[in-house]
């Protein structure tokens, strides 16, 4: 540690800091509650000073200087302890930039605190300090909304003390606690003078309007009258010169006319032509524009619309624009105030709602006058002077009322993102600032011109249903022009108000239907509207009614058409947003068609590739083979396979892989190549493990990390093999499961419809290969069991004749040798055994061309195994019964009949859901019966829905020669009864 500083020990030290946190917080104390910002400041200063034992705290702020790239620095307030020089005295010292000190800036500017010997310090810097008695100074920033706003400084005279950077950061929040009382009070004394001015502008408004009331009050000269509102629009506007103009038929008429020196005698006007003049059709056209627009209407003194003697007269005094403010009653203009400047684009400021309020009384002065009604004059002017000589305080928290409803609107529009929910709180605020009992708000959609209600206020709250009663209009969308009265308000822009107790008949004609009746039946007294318009952009309609009567005129018919304006353009940004939303869809639809289009071509092109294939390969395996490469290709997958379902034992096997660009057959002579990769081992009867797709029937993505899906050890054999996702796609015949592609990937994937679409399309020509495959197979089985039966019928018509022609004839003999010799008999008698026995074979050589002879014909056992295989591990009560002696049947008819039994438990198990299954074979002396009856959900036999199942049955009864009956119920079961006459097939 340098000699020159004191070395405080640790005990002092934590005295000091309890001393320094103490002084914060009185010192923010004594800001907060001093009245005075001086004293409040000195006070704060004197605290610090003290507890920091330091000789000069002074608080230093930052200000801009031209043609400086720095802030330079103004000492603002200062306390010194006993016989310490006063810095804020020496103006030399007490303000500066930071040239030679660049560095303190830049570490003040990021927060950090600056502690400095003054003999370390840069020159002129140093000099200055030295003067002062400084031996060691220390600073700590001040930071007011996150912006550097100056420091506080703490300056050593009587000795250099250490000022650790801990005990400099407690002082941090009173530091910046200084400058923000500072800046508050600066923000608070500018909003003071704000208001004072702007009751300076009310005042000075106020003082024209009492004269306006008080001329207009003893109105009996109209010129008088017009000049003393011509004097007090020039006061408020500060214009050099001024005019009002009067339409009178096709002339206009300039009543007064002032400059600088005041009124212009009217014999000197009209000596220089500036009294009468035609009221020309370019007159006209501004007219008509200026009740357009009148914000808008500057023009200079040379527009040739201006006669050429004003033109001379603006010229002279020097006039470089002209303002014209209307005088208008309802949509008709009968004048206009001319207010000539000295400068080319005069504000229009607060003085422009003064003069139009002061057109407005030159207008009624003027009516009042055509009318000649001395007593309707005076009504209307005490009205006039009630209504504008509002006591100033009331006034003034007419206007605070005002911009507090104004800045809670904007705040919602700026933080609302939902801008509906922005409406209801405007129609709130309306509905609360004129005192409605009910307040609608519509939408006006574009370009139908259809109004549909968004918000509905009763009663000072929002309701999503329906008002009491309301009109059934208002139930959904109806034409804004069902009468003329929006098109009326529209085109006026006005908020109007109606008397519902003296409403005219022919403008309640022309209220919405049913409305009128409404607000009656209510109790209604008066009801109000507005149309809503962003710029020339009709949005919108507010509606409110009241129960007791209201007139909207000053600050609250203004504040209703501020907020009002606020809606309008929310609704306008909602609809722009739509407009935008609809153009980013209508954009991204194109987009999605041509890449839909490229995706179609890809895919017709692959789909022919396939469909070639399978027309023209004669071998079904190699097209199915081919159709699980192009699969795989397609969507870049490594590796795929190909399983088949097995109806019997419900289980799927695998049939074909494709990896390493071939296609592999599982066969016994593939298991080495497979095994590890596609089979578990060289178990080639393992089931398929994920069916999630054949369940949905639909292509699924199997992420190999998602353990809800994928269980353990299948997830480690797949991650052990790289593979990352699988993709399942269903092989479907109708409703019916015949096989599955499995295709693997090495990365995480996800597909697109379109890949999706097109790898279930292919797989869809692999169900067409396979269902071909299975009725070239059927048919060649049909084939083989015809030729089979041809062959059977020669025998039996060849052999069985010859051998009973045999035994007839032998039969023949022996009668007559009956009548002769017996000797012979004997022989007769072996003749007939062997003719008979030669009969046996022959009908034994019939069925022993079946190679399935000997399998089916225990009918019995075959089904019994059958039942058992079919109906394991699955919540169903089987009874099975075998009644009679139990004898062999012909191939033929133990096949299909075995066929059909299975069929049959198949259908009860699938799709009948049922619990509890009965099946009887019955053995006669000439008939075998098959009886399958279950309590499942049924269905109605007339109809066209019992599928392939029951057609197959009906089709293997008929090979056979049986006879089907089949009895469902619609939530009772089924029965199946079939019965097959064996005629002397029985062995």
């Amino acid at each position: 540690m340098p000699q020159n500083f004191l070395n405080l020990n640790q005990d002092h030290k934590e005295t000091l800091s309890d001393r320094l946190l103490k002084a914060s917080a009185n010192a923010t104390s004594a800001l907060l509650t001093i009245t005075s910002l001086d004293d409040a400041v000195n006070t704060a200063l004197k605290i610090i000073g003290e507890a920091l034992d330091t000789d000069r705290v002074t608080v230093i702020e930052h200000f801009n200087c031209p043609e400086q790239s720095l802030p330079c620095w103004k000492m603002l307030y200062e306390w010194d302890s006993l016989d310490t020089i006063s810095q804020i005295s020496h103006p030399e010292v007490s303000q500066g930039t930071y040239e030679g000190i660049e560095s303190w800036y830049e570490s003040i500017n990021q927060g950090q605190n600056i502690t400095y010997l003054t003999k370390d310090m840069s020159e002129p810097f140093r000099s200055g300090q030295e003067k002062l008695g400084v031996k060691a100074l220390h600073v700590v920033p001040i930071f007011v909304e996150n912006k550097c706003w100056g420091v506080v400084g703490f300056d050593d005279c009587r000795g250099v003390k250490h000022r650790g950077q801990s005990e400099l950061s407690m002082l941090r929040i009173a530091a910046n606690s200084i400058g923000s009382a500072i800046q508050r009070d600066r923000t608070q004394q500018a909003l003071l003078r704000s208001q004072q001015e702007r009751a300076t502008e009310l005042e000075k408004a106020n003082k024209a309007l009492r004269s306006a009331i008080a001329g207009m009050a003893r109105l009996d000269n109209l010129e008088h009258f017009l000049a003393e509102m011509l004097k007090a629009s020039l006061e408020i506007s500060g214009a050099h010169s001024g005019a009002v103009a009067l339409i009178e038929g096709e002339f206009i008429r300039h009543a007064v006319l002032f400059d600088q020196d005041g009124w212009i005698d009217p014999q000197i006007q009209m000596s220089r032509g500036l009294t009468i003049s035609p009221f020309t059709p370019e007159l006209k056209d501004l007219a008509e524009q200026l009740l357009k627009s009148p914000l808008e209407w500057v023009v200079p003194p040379n527009d040739p619309r201006i006669m050429p003697e004003y033109r001379e007269f603006h010229r002279e005094h020097n006039n470089k624009a002209i303002r014209l403010v209307p005088m208008q009653i309802s949509d008709r203009l009968i004048g206009w105030l001319g207010l000539g400047f000295a400068e080319e684009n005069p504000p229009i400021g607060k003085s422009f709602g003064l003069l139009k309020v002061l057109a407005e009384q030159m207008t009624m002065a003027v009516e009042m006058l055509r009318l000649s009604n001395e007593a309707q004059q005076t009504a209307i002017a005490r009205e006039r002077e009630q209504s504008l000589l509002v006591n100033e305080k009331q006034r003034t928290a007419e206007l605070e009322k005002a911009n507090e409803a104004l800045s809670r609107s904007l705040s919602w529009l700026a933080r609302e993102e939902n801008l509906n929910n922005f409406l209801e709180q405007i129609l709130l605020e309306i509905s609360a600032t004129v005192k409605a009992d009910i307040a609608h708000l519509f939408i006006l959609h574009q370009p139908e011109r259809m109004l549909e209600i968004v918000a509905r206020v009763v009663d000072g709250k929002l309701i999503q249903s329906p008002a009491p009663s309301e009109p059934a209009i208002f139930s959904a969308p109806f034409p804004a022009d069902i009468t003329p009265i929006f098109a009326m308000m529209e085109e006026q822009d006005l908020l109007l108000t109606l008397d519902m107790l003296n409403i005219q008949p022919e403008v309640r004609e022309i209220t919405w239907p049913d409305n009128y009746e409404w607000h009656i039946n209510l109790g209604r007294k008066a009801i109000g509207a507005l149309v809503l318009k962003a710029g020339d952009r009709t949005v919108g309609f507010l509606g409110f009614g009241f129960n007791e009567k209201q007139e909207l005129v000053g600050e609250r018919r203004e504040l209703v058409i501020a907020l009002a304006n606020q809606a309008a353009l929310a609704i306008l940004l909602m609809q722009l947003a739509e407009q935008s939303k609809q153009s980013a869809i209508a954009h991204e639809q194109e987009q999605a068609a041509a890449a839909r289009v490229v995706q179609l071509v890809k895919a017709n092109a692959v789909l022919k590739q396939t469909l070639d294939v399978l027309a023209t390969e004669p071998e079904i395996e190699s097209s199915l083979g081919h159709v699980l490469k192009v699969s795989s290709e397609q969507l870049d997958s490594p590796s795929s396979a190909l399983w088949l379902y097995n109806s019997f034992t419900e289980k799927f096997y695998l049939h074909l892989v494709y990896m390493d660009n071939q296609i592999i057959p599982v066969t016994d002579e593939n298991i080495d190549i497979l095994s590890g990769k596609w089979l578990r081992g060289r178990n080639m009867d393992k089931d398929l493990f994920l069916k999630k797709h054949i369940r949905e029937r639909s292509p699924v993505i199997y992420q190999v990390d998602d353990a809800s899906v994928v269980p353990p050890p299948l997830r480690k054999s797949l991650g052990n093999m790289g593979v990352k996702t699988l993709l399942g796609i269903p092989l479907l015949l109708g409703a019916e499961i015949i096989g599955s592609f499995t295709l693997r990937f090495a990365e995480k994937r996800q597909f697109q419809a379109e890949e999706l679409e097109l790898t279930q399309a292919l797989a869809n020509q692999a169900t067409l290969a396979i269902q071909l495959l299975r009725m070239a197979e059927e048919s060649k089985q049909a084939a083989i069991y015809a030729e089979r039966n041809r062959l059977a019928g020669e025998i039996h018509d060849t052999l069985a004749q010859a051998f009973t022609g045999i035994s007839l004839q032998l039969g023949v003999v022996k009668w007559l040798i009956q009548e002769g010799s017996l000797a012979i008999e004997p022989i007769l008698d072996r003749i007939n055994d062997i003719a008979q026995t030669g009969l046996a074979e022959a009908r034994r050589s019939v069925w022993e061309i079946y190679p399935t002879a000997q399998e089916y014909s225990n009918l019995a056992e075959k089904i019994s195994q059958s039942v058992e295989k079919l109906t394991s591990d699955c919540p169903i009560q089987v009874d099975l019964q075998i009644l009679g002696s139990e004898y062999q049947v012909s191939a033929m008819i133990g096949y299909n009949l075995l066929k059909l039994a299975q069929e049959a438990i198949t259908n009860a198990l699938k799709h009948a859901k049922a619990t509890k299954l009965s099946i009887i074979l019955t053995y006669k002396d000439a008939l075998v019966s098959l009886s399958i009856t279950d309590n499942g959900c049924g269905f109605q036999p007339n109809l066209d829905n019992g599928g392939f199942g029951l057609l197959s049955i009906s089709e293997r009864c008929d090979r056979i020669g049986g006879q089907l009956l089949i009895n469902s119920i619609l939530g009772k079961g089924t029965e199946i009864l079939v019965e097959i006459p064996l005629e002397e097939q029985k062995s």
